[in-house]
């Protein structure tokens, strides 16, 4: 495969929506871009609605994975 082939993006797609994808959030941040309250958001955490893929440890913060988290809600059809 050549290197061109490997950077290529789907039609529609750039490298930037990946990268943008990747983000590791904050509840806050998390909250602001699904329009929601930060406590709905560790609600869903407490509760075990968000899969745990969902989400990664940092010392003692949580952070969530927007790709991931995007991936769920078009699972659940939101």
């Amino acid at each position: 495969m050549s290197s061109k082939q490997m950077t290529e993006e789907p039609k529609g797609r750039t490298l930037f929506d990946n990268l943008e994808h990747d983000q590791l959030l904050t509840a806050d941040d998390l909250a602001e871009r699904l329009s929601i309250s930060v406590k709905t958001v560790r609600k869903w955490r407490y509760e075990r609605v968000l899969p745990p893929e969902t989400m990664v440890k940092l010392r003692h913060q949580v952070r969530y994975r927007w790709g991931m988290v995007l991936r769920w809600l078009e699972s659940k059809g939101m």
